[in-house]
């Protein structure tokens, strides 16, 4: 999640088991990140009990960002098929059986 977002909510405080992580920017220095576990998520009409959550503790780059509050990461987005409609500018998720 970006910065703006984690401090906002102040999610650092909430989730003291979160530990430190530089991830590999994909250009560019690592960016700082707490790694911890989220206690429930609700995403596209499915919830997900105990997801690992990246807050970002970056002070430069797209992380610091607050156009979004952060990234779906994979592990969540594969329980659905996803189809883009940029025309309309909307996203659908559709669950996948067994996901």
């Amino acid at each position: 999640l970006n910065r703006p977002f984690v401090e906002a909510h102040k999610l650092i405080d909430v989730m003291p088991d979160a530990k430190a992580s530089n991830v590999q920017a994909a250009i560019g220095t690592p960016a700082p990140f707490l790694y911890g576990t989220g206690k429930q998520v609700a995403f596209g009409g499915k919830t997900f009990d105990r997801p690992r959550i990246g807050l970002s503790r970056a002070e430069s780059g797209s992380s610091t960002r607050s156009e979004r509050d952060g990234i779906i990461g994979n592990d969540l987005l594969r329980h659905f098929r996803m189809t883009i409609d940029y025309r309309r500018k909307t996203l659908i998720l559709e669950p996948v059986e067994g996901g």
